[in-house]
């Protein structure tokens, strides 16, 4: 495994991890399957809205940039 692979894991990582933890701030109940599956084919969150009652599966996409910013695709004003 070369470097980028193993920096493109933990990237990916954290990118799940944020966007859990964006969902759940937001009142949502989300689960990382990639905590109870190996790498989960076509999705990484599974999120529920209680409200609605409906699950939506989500696929996260993040990337490493040279600035220090982080994207997650949620906008932090909202």
């Amino acid at each position: 495994m070369g470097k980028n692979t193993r920096k493109d894991q933990r990237t990916g990582k954290m990118g799940e991890a944020a966007v859990v933890l964006k969902l759940m701030e937001l009142g949502y109940e989300a689960f990382n399957l990639n905590n109870e599956f190996r790498n989960f084919k076509n999705a990484d969150i599974m999120c529920f809205n209680p409200e609605t009652n409906k699950y939506i599966m989500i696929q996260v996409k993040a990337s490493f940039q040279k600035t220090p910013n982080f994207y997650t695709g949620f906008d932090s004003n909202r």
